[in-house]
């Protein structure tokens, strides 16, 4: 990277990253070792990896369980070295009969080193809701506890 600022090196990796994000397909999934540091620290409600080599895994592994996979940030925020992105996530997973289409909405939180490489990335997202509840059987299990715990706005 040329000579910059570090406020400036931090929003030229995060476009960066997120071009590499919202142009993801299965043939641009190698990108993340050249935007990664080797021992990035990655962690989803999934997964949790210090390897940008794993990383590269499971970013693949979503092309193999899903179709119509999406990226699209929504929102950037910029707390000193810390970037806050606000995205969204469709695809179709394969296993499942459903033809519908999943719509997660989540955040994740990045870290960068001073040559520009992302060296954290951790993502915060309802698993419950973007995932677990849209399965059979424990689905509508889920559900039917997140309706019980609810809060229910008091009657007129």
């Amino acid at each position: 990277m040329k000579d910059t600022t570090a406020a400036e090196r931090v929003e030229e990796s995060t476009r960066n990253y997120i071009h590499y994000w919202e142009t993801l397909a299965p043939e641009t999934v190698d990108e993340i070792l050249r935007l990664a540091a080797p021992d990035v620290h990655f962690r989803d409600p999934f997964n949790e990896v210090r390897d940008r080599e794993l990383m590269r895994r499971i970013i693949a592994e979503t092309f193999h369980v899903a179709d119509e996979v999406k990226f699209r940030i929504v929102q950037r925020a910029f707390a000193e070295s810390v970037v806050f992105l606000k995205w969204e996530m469709e695809l179709r997973p394969k296993r499942l009969k459903s033809a519908k289409l999943w719509r997660v909405v989540g955040m994740s939180e990045l870290r960068f080193d001073e040559q520009g490489r992302l060296v954290e990335h951790l993502d915060y997202w309802d698993a419950a809701a973007g995932f677990y509840e849209r399965l059979p059987v424990i689905g509508s299990l889920l559900r039917l506890i997140r309706r019980k715990l609810e809060v229910k706005p008091p009657s007129r």
